[in-house]
């Protein structure tokens, strides 16, 4: 969940919130700068994780402006082969193809 401001500023970011206050997600393509970039030192000597990535961003947007951009169109969390095969039927309708059952594993 990603809030943003009326100038599309990051105010919060949480990953998976049970209550969201948005309907704005992350989809972690993220664009730094060279000068956002240098503070990732600080950022891993303060005892924070290098992983998810977001979580940098977090960080970085209570330090730094941080903006988002709103992508138009669908947008599907594949996070399993299942929502994996889901997607790639709804692409593959959209092009005329037929729908696969499942992936040969």
């Amino acid at each position: 969940m990603v809030e943003l401001d009326a100038d599309d500023r990051v105010l919060a970011m949480e990953e998976k919130p049970e209550h969201p206050r948005t309907d704005l997600v992350s989809t972690a393509t993220y664009l730094f700068t060279p000068e956002h970039l240098a503070l990732l030192d600080r950022y891993l000597d303060q005892g924070n994780p290098p992983d998810p990535p977001g979580r940098f961003v977090v960080w970085l947007a209570g330090r730094e402006p941080v903006y988002g951009f709103r992508f138009s169109g669908s947008w599907l969390d594949i996070g399993d082969p299942t929502q994996l095969l889901e997607a790639d039927n709804r692409y593959r309708a959209a092009a005329g193809l037929p729908e696969r059952e499942s992936y040969a594993l």
